[in-house]
């Protein structure tokens, strides 16, 4: 049976992350952009792309060139509005930034060429994204989930400092890291979920990345979490970073690992 999420999380839930997701989350990488190029191979470049939960614009902004004009919606005003200090930044004048719910887009049906979701597909109404995706594409368009996740070494020191630290001001136990069999069984159920809506010619890929933290961006990049960001956090937030600095000195002054970044993609049959 395939199994849906519809959490409804509240619209400040990454209240006063932005800047450090912006800034510390680790970019996609070329080789995952350049995949979901290739699914575009052949056409022109008159199409539209919608990403759904864009944040600051991580996704939006690297594929904008290659799409005629781009929406890129996310329910925080504060990642829309780094998402559009970002494409100033870097150029990019082809997106419509808008704050909102994706489950209550009004996007006209059959116009799009791509849709995608990066990092958020927990975190909205599924059914509904998945079956308003189905009508908002056009005939063989595209619908893309992505994310990315650290391949967790319980026996390296750093790892284990940070989950210290982390349980110790949050109680979290499996934070900030999932499993390898969690990420399998995410993949294998989104696939089931887009066939289950009529998708055709599914397929899962991923692409690994080696990254090289700081005490400073490992602090950061949990900064820009909802169950570490400063609001969450409160009047500890100085502490845990002191905290996290402190016991990351003790193991290493820079530490590098492994992410797995990985896309989902199912097209619209062509009628």
């Amino acid at each position: 049976m395939v199994e849906y999420q519809n959490p409804n999380y509240p619209a400040d839930t990454f209240s006063g992350t932005a800047g450090y997701y912006a800034r510390f989350r680790i970019p996609y990488p070329s080789a995952l952009i350049e995949q979901l190029l290739e699914e575009r191979r052949g056409l022109s470049r008159e199409e539209s792309l919608l990403d759904l939960a864009c944040g600051p614009g991580r996704l939006t902004i690297p594929l904008a060139p290659f799409f005629r004009d781009v929406v890129g919606v996310d329910l925080e005003p504060e990642m829309i509005e780094q998402a559009r200090q970002d494409a100033l930044r870097s150029g990019v004048t082809n997106v419509l930034w808008r704050v909102g719910k994706v489950e209550d887009l009004d996007i006209p049906a059959q116009s799009l060429g791509m849709i995608t979701i990066g990092e958020a597909f927990h975190r909205v109404d599924q059914r509904r994204v998945l079956e308003n995706g189905r009508r908002w594409l056009r005939p063989g368009g595209t619908f893309v989930v992505l994310g990315g996740t650290s391949n967790f070494e319980p026996a390296l020191p750093w790892h284990r400092a940070v989950t210290d630290v982390v349980r110790k001001w949050t109680g979290l136990q499996n934070a900030p890291y999932v499993s390898t069999n969690f990420i399998a069984e995410t993949v294998e159920q989104c696939e089931d979920q887009l066939n289950d809506n009529g998708f055709r010619n599914i397929a899962s890929h991923r692409f690994a990345v080696r990254h090289t933290w700081t005490k400073e961006s490992i602090v950061g990049y949990l900064f820009s979490t909802s169950f570490c960001s400063r609001k969450a956090l409160g009047n500890n937030a100085d502490a845990f970073a002191a905290d996290m600095a402190q016991s990351l000195s003790k193991v290493g002054s820079s530490f590098e690992e492994e992410w797995t970044f990985g896309c989902t993609i199912g097209s619209n049959p062509h009628l």
